[in-house]
């Protein structure tokens, strides 16, 4: 069995490497190079371009310099700019948003209008409306929102009570 396994792999290498002589001898491109060889030459080196006759540009530029309305289609009157939005008022956004000094590791219990006890927040976490707790420390806690119209975040630092 281990014989008929020798013999079959020596086959294959065989058709193998008479493959590789046959590419290399015979190039299967051979006959589109030479064609395309040939189409080049008889392609003329200096282009003939039709002669055009000559054109009288100050005529052309007073008839058009006598027609302003011409160029009111092409030009298009410019626009004011869009006022710039203003940021959202963070302040109001956090009416009624106390930070208090009870803090467990990286959580820290903020009260809401709607649930006076308070709940705990870990950094990171939304409080409400968008806001999230960015970072908080013994005296403060920072507060950011993603304002969504120029792509940047908006802080604000709350004192804790």
């Amino acid at each position: 069995m281990e014989r008929i396994f020798h013999v079959l792999g020596f086959a294959m290498l065989a058709v193998v490497i008479c493959m590789i002589i046959v590419n290399a001898v015979h190039d299967p491109l051979m006959a589109r190079r030479q064609a395309f060889a040939e189409q080049m030459a008889r392609i003329p080196l200096t282009p003939a371009l039709p002669e055009t006759e000559k054109l009288d540009s100050a005529r052309l530029r007073m008839a058009v310099a006598a027609k302003p309305k011409l160029w009111d289609a092409l030009v298009e009157e410019k626009k004011a700019p869009p006022p710039k939005p203003h940021p959202p008022n963070l302040i109001a956004l956090l009416k009624g948003v106390t930070v208090t000094r009870q803090s467990i590791g990286d959580k820290v219990k903020i009260r809401l209008p709607k649930n006076k006890k308070g709940v705990w927040v870990a950094k990171g976490e939304e409080i409400i409306n968008g806001c999230v707790l960015k970072d908080f420390d013994k005296f403060n806690a920072t507060v950011s929102f993603y304002w969504a119209v120029e792509d940047r975040e908006l802080t604000v630092e709350l004192v804790r009570n």
